[in-house]
């Protein structure tokens, strides 16, 4: 019988075989889902056929139990893969169950399901891969002759079956996949060339064009599926493949392609020239215009359809005379021509603080779905090129931090898969935004010492501090290049209090004020629709020249903008046209090259509330078209009617300009207007704007204290009033480091009284000059005092006496001898004397060194002379003389001094002889030349004048003399005589006297 899965009403139809070939319809069976596919089998084990239900919705399969009548009920439900499409039924472990294999498409694998005996039920036992996409059909047999089940899939999404060997336990190796013809959506396992082994019919429904039927041959029981044709009648003397067609890749819209086929096929019996090339098999026939083949030339021509990509199989069969062919297919690829992706960045200019964070999201399209993309951007800050991340939905999210001030234009550049690449940019302002500022230091100093401030500034961008202006109070104001961490500062005077106040100006002009300045007002903070918010106007000169603010007359809110007739959209009329008041896009109005009779400007106005000094900070000013009038736009400060000093300026076209501007002190109700002009053509003319109003603080107070003056006196003065008994100090220093004058007194001691000090105030320095009348010792007492009550004194004493005298000295010793000397004492020219009786011995000190030999001073008025070692050179008869000279001091300080000498006389001092050594060799005469044995000898008195030089005797010493013949020297039993024994003795003689002559000379050889 039939059982059909009707998908569409959602039954099954049942038709009945009368015996005949002929089939009776039954009413058809409701089935409670879609049914995507139906296989019969003994699932229970009870010898009926029952009924395995697919659901592709739910991914899951059904079991309709047979009663045994041909009725069937809905029995176990069991969860598979997603979009489960085909069944099949087999003992896939040999154990006699009946087990089933589920084709999940849209998961690409393959549910096995075997029976469960303890569940009385099917049971999913694995899942394994299909092989390809989309499996669409299944099917089995043994394919490699092992005795079990093997499994052949058809994958639609892949274009090919996949064959997957059973292990023999029911589990499967991975799956083999063999070409198939386009979207195979069924298989079948048949041996189609009746050699035994199983092969593979599958049907093939491509997406357009006729469908096609591929035949897989099972050319081996062992390793399974080899061939895919069918040449029935064919032997070993037909046609053959000599060398396999190459695979061809071109690009969309290329060139013919052409396939030499004699290259490709061969025939043993026939010359290439007599085979009949055809093709048998094109996958994929739009992607050609056509392909053609010349036989006499044996080439296959592929002319590719214009704008077709994809890919094709071609198969080409070469057919001999005789009937016999052979066929080659190979895969022909058309790559697709590449569209590059379009790339969106809102259009319009972008402005932010520098050091803060810049946002801002763009998108892309790219008609080709399919591709992938890459992106990079570059936000043109020196940052270089960065990675950016895209989004799903192809958006992607721009975010940077711009360190500086200035006018940057950021890329976006997007790449596909392909290499192709789209870009698109976008303009930011960044604004200069003020460092802050930090000052510190001491809260005193002393007048004349030097304060230090610590400086500190903070920038929230990249920008350098190049300078600080420095207001410390008390009428100075120093600049400052580059960024020290400290200034110093002097005060002049005190007692006082100063308030000190500091800039810092960064590379970019940006000055910020410590301390910090209140904020008062911000044009972008406070810009509000509707109307301005309090204090603020919005205006521009409609009724004549700026600098009269009857001039003025209020911009009108249009929803959008503060514009001169509030309309929204295109131009206000007259002279007002373009001109608009806001953060962004603000504009000026008509200028006098138009025909306007003045300059119209756009002004931002604000009334302060409460009196200060005020000033314009964290300002900034870019007329940011590129396309600008030429002549950039003008911009100009006023207080009230009063132009501010250099204030105006020209800004050029792109150019961020700040216009940061003190003000001055400001009453309450006076008004500030902040005016950007034309500068005579308002066209493109656009700019952004920023700018806040600061109250100055009172800065950091310092309290400067006097120091009283400071001068030193000497600790005692000596006078000789015999001599001069003035007491004359002059130009003694008064050290005050306050910018004071000083007054002063002394009082000198002796009873003359307190006196009126002369004060030299431009010098800083004073004199005292007075006359002793008689000895005695005094205390002088000096008082100065400055200006603002700072007082000093200070006192020295004043010996007024008669000073001693020192006497010369005269003393001898000789040259060995050391001698004590008593400088006090009358050596030749009488002692040293003091008419106040008060020498103080422990004074006496040398002013010079002698002239030779060493000088101790031992601290009691003597000395001790030591000239040994330095005069040696004296014989006896001679002399020589040292010299030093000593001081004397009484117990008041007063000195003298005299002159010792000292005569050195000399003594005879004994030679130095030192001993002499001969070797001669035996019976040979030695000779000793002049200057003989005195050679090696000395005398420190620088002689060797000797009165006699006497041959001692020895035990080795002797001389033969007078012998006519036998050698000169003989040993103790020879002929020879010791010396001593000869002495007087003529015959042998007295070596006698030799009186230094230098002619002599001493010869041992008896002769002379």
């Amino acid at each position: 019988d039939l059982i059909v899965a009707n998908q569409n009403s959602q039954s099954l139809s049942v038709l009945w075989n009368k015996g005949d070939g002929t089939f009776l319809s039954d009413t058809p069976v409701a089935l409670p889902f879609r049914p995507s596919a139906l296989e019969a089998g003994d699932v229970e084990g009870d010898g009926d056929l029952d009924l395995v239900i697919a659901d592709a919705a739910a991914g899951k399969v059904t079991v309709w139990t047979n009663d045994g009548t041909g009725q069937f009920r809905a029995g176990a439900t069991v969860s598979v893969g997603e979009s489960p499409q085909a069944l099949f039924a087999a003992d896939l472990d040999s154990d006699g169950d009946l087990d089933w294999v589920v084709a999940n498409s849209a998961a690409d694998n393959l549910s096995i399901l075997k029976w469960d005996n303890g569940a009385d039920t099917l049971a999913v036992a694995a899942t394994v891969y299909s092989g390809g996409a989309q499996p669409q059909s299944v099917t089995g047999a043994d394919f490699d002759a092992d005795g079990d089940i093997d499994i052949a899939v058809a994958n639609t999404g892949s274009d090919t079956v996949a064959v997957l060997l059973n292990q023999g336990d029911g589990t499967f190796s991975g799956a083999v996949p063999f070409a198939a013809g386009p979207r195979p959506v069924a298989v079948l396992a048949a041996d189609v060339d009746g050699d035994g082994p199983r092969d593979l019919v599958v049907v093939n429904q491509p997406t357009s064009g006729a469908g096609t039927i591929s035949v897989l041959v099972n050319t081996s029981e062992t390793s399974g599926l080899g061939g895919r044709d069918l040449a029935e009648g064919a032997d070993a003397n037909g046609p053959y493949v000599a060398a396999p067609i190459p695979d061809v890749t071109v690009n969309e819209d290329s060139a013919d392609s052409i396939i030499d086929l004699f290259a490709a096929f061969e025939d043993p019996q026939d010359p290439d020239s007599s085979l009949t090339f055809t093709v048998s098999s094109n996958t994929n026939s739009s992607l050609f215009t056509a392909t053609s083949i010349d036989g006499t030339a044996g080439t296959l021509t592929l002319d590719y359809a214009p704008d077709a990509f994809g890919t094709a199989e071609i198969t080409v069969r070469a057919t001999d005379p005789g009937g016999q062919y052979v066929e080659d297919t190979f895969l022909v690829t058309v790559n697709a021509v590449n569209d590059a992706p379009v790339v969106n960045i809102p259009k319009g200019y972008y402005a932010t603080d520098e050091g803060q964070m810049f946002a801002v999201s763009g998108s892309f399209v790219d008609v080709d779905t399919n591709d992938t993309w890459t992106a990079t951007v570059d936000y043109g800050d020196g940052s270089g090129v960065q990675a950016l991340s895209l989004n799903p939905d192809k958006t992607f999210q721009l975010s940077h931090r711009y360190a500086d001030e200035g006018t940057y234009w950021l890329t976006v550049n997007i790449t596909d898969g392909s290499g192709e690449t789209a870009s698109d940019t976008a303009g930011v302002f960044v604004w200069s935004v003020a460092p802050t500022v930090n000052i510190s230091g001491t809260p005193s100093v002393d007048e004349g010492s030097a304060y230090t401030l610590n400086l500190s500034a903070s920038d929230p961008g990249s920008d350098t501090i190049t300078g600080w202006t420095i207001d410390w109070g008390d009428g100075t104001v120093q600049t400052i290049s580059g960024n020290p961490s400290s200034v110093t500062h002097v005060y002049d005077d005190g007692p006082n209090t100063y308030a000190i106040k500091a800039i810092a100006s960064d590379e970019d002009g940006a000055k910020g004020i410590g301390p910090a300045p209140e904020i008062v007002a911000d044009f972008n903070d406070d810009m509000q629709g509707s109307a301005p918010a309090a204090g603020w106007s919005y205006l521009w000169n409609k009724n004549g020249p700026i600098g009269d603010s009857a001039n003025y007359v209020p911009l009108i809110w249009s929803g959008v903008t503060y514009d001169a007739d509030g309309v929204p959209g295109g131009p206000a009329p007259g002279d007002g046209k373009y001109i608009n008041m806001r953060k962004m896009r603000g504009h000026p109005g008509a200028g006098v090259a138009e025909g306007s009779a003045v300059d119209r400007y756009a002004i931002a106005a604000f009334t302060v509330s409460r009196p200060g000094f005020y000033r314009i900070v964290d300002s900034s000013i870019t007329p940011w078209h590129p396309n600008g009038n030429g002549n950039g736009i003008e911009l100009v400060i006023l207080v009230n009617n009063t132009l501010v000093d250099n204030s105006r300026q020209i800004v050029p076209p792109q150019t961020t300009a700040s216009f940061d501007q003190p003000l001055g002190l400001l009453s309450t109700g006076d008004t500030v207007y902040v005016a950007i002009g034309p500068n005579s053509n308002s066209g493109a003319d656009p700019f952004s704007l920023d700018f806040s109003l600061a109250l100055d603080p009172a800065g950091l107070s310092v309290e400067v204290r006097n120091t009283q003056p400071v001068f030193d006196l000497p600790t005692q003065v000596s006078l000789d009033i015999s001599k001069d008994p003035q007491l004359l100090l002059s130009a003694l220093p008064i050290v005050d480091a306050g910018a004071d004058t000083w007054t002063g007194t002394v009082d000198y001691g002796d009873g003359s009284g307190l006196q009126s000090l002369a004060i030299d105030q431009t010098a800083k320095t004073f004199s005292l000059s007075h006359t002793y009348a008689q000895a005695g010792t005094y205390t002088v007492t000096v008082t100065i005092s400055d200006d603002d009550g700072g007082t000093h004194s200070d006192q020295l004493t004043v010996y007024a006496q008669n000073p001693p005298v020192a006497q010369p000295d005269d003393v001898s010793t000789d040259e060995d001898t050391p001698i004590v000397i008593n400088v006090l004492a009358d050596n030749g020219h009488g002692p040293d004397t003091d008419p106040d009786n008060n020498i103080n011995v422990t004074k006496t000190i040398a002013l010079t060194v002698p002239t030779a030999g060493t000088l101790t001073n031992n601290g009691d008025g003597t000395f001790t002379f030591d000239p040994r070692g330095q005069f040696d050179s004296l014989t006896s008869g001679q002399s020589a003389t040292a010299t030093f000279t000593y001081q004397i001091e009484d117990a008041n300080g007063a000195k003298a001094s005299a002159t010792v000498t000292i005569t050195v006389t000399g003594v005879n001092d004994a030679p130095v002889a030192n001993d002499d050594t001969w070797t001669i060799q035996e019976n040979t005469p030695l000779t000793v030349s002049v200057p003989g044995v005195l050679a090696n000898d000395s005398d420190v008195d620088g002689r060797k004048s000797y009165s006699e030089i006497v041959l001692a005797d020895g035990p080795l010493a002797y001389w033969r003399l007078g012998e006519s013949s036998g050698p000169p020297f003989v040993d103790a039993t020879g002929n020879g005589r010791n010396l001593t024994s000869v002495s007087g003795n003529p015959e042998y003689g007295q070596p006698g006297a030799i009186m230094g002559d230098p002619d002599t000379a001493i010869r041992f050889d008896g002769q002379a």
